[in-house]
């Protein structure tokens, strides 16, 4: 089981009333039996918002063992400016980098511009759909790859993407409150060159900023190294802890 890091609710402003807000989480997951499995993922977030301007910034590192052996030690950067984002449509820069042990990517990054529209916004729902063009860079530790990617220069790989995603919230109840999006990613002059990643996230409020944590993530990566399945199914459980919102 494998693990695919993106923004994960970090593009676009979960709230579009409070000015701030930070928060700390960390989920886990844990098999013990003839092999020992521990996975161990903390991600720390901070957003503003305000009438003519507003950021996010979302940082995650994650760690797996399998055995005596290193799974993951991977580490993922989001980070977007975004222009008027109280208004319904909204243009956006982002900037990712990322780092991933099993899939031998030494480090990978993404900058280009996007606009968002709001399609659904009520006192429990919201919902929003995003596009953004960007130019990648990928420095792979290792070239040795089941089907080796179009453009591959020894282990680099530079192309431009498009990006399409959508993003919801639903408050369920008054501790309850259901998370999903998802993203596609196509390589522009790159037919074959696409990925596609889904994430939903149940949270329970526990009360004073302290929130129960259900996550479920789903990914696809199209080129990877030989014996590395390109799907990958996540399922942790955690806490967050909601220090700043106002």
């Amino acid at each position: 089981m494998l693990t695919m890091f993106r923004p994960g609710f970090g593009q676009l402003l979960e709230s579009d009333t409070a000015r701030w807000q930070a928060r700390l989480s960390a989920s886990l997951f844990l098999n013990q039996g003839n092999v020992e499995r521990l996975l161990w993922r903390n991600n720390a977030v901070i957003k503003h918002v305000a009438k003519g301007w507003g950021f996010s910034s979302r940082q995650t590192y994650m760690r797996g063992t399998f055995g005596a052996f290193n799974t993951e030690n991977d580490w993922f950067s989001a980070n977007f400016l975004y222009y008027r984002p109280r208004l319904r449509w909204y243009p956006y820069l982002m900037g990712w980098t990322e780092t991933n042990l099993r899939r031998q990517i030494g480090f990978r990054y993404q900058l280009g511009p996007g606009l968002s529209y709001r399609i659904l916004q009520s006192e429990r729902h919201l919902a929003k759909i995003s596009l953004t063009g960007t130019f990648e860079h990928t420095a792979y530790q290792g070239s040795s790859f089941s089907e080796p990617p179009e453009g591959l220069e020894g282990r680099v790989l530079a192309l431009y993407r498009l990006t399409a995603r959508l993003w919801a919230q639903h408050r369920l109840s008054d501790k309850l409150l259901l998370q999903y999006e998802y993203w596609w990613q196509q390589g522009l002059r790159q037919a074959e060159n696409r990925r596609w990643y889904l994430e939903g996230q149940l949270q329970a409020g526990l009360g004073k900023g302290l929130s129960l944590l259900g996550n479920l993530q789903y990914s696809y990566e199209p080129f990877v190294p030989a014996g590395v399945r390109k799907r990958d199914l996540l399922l942790t459980f955690g806490i967050q802890y909601q220090f700043l919102k106002m």
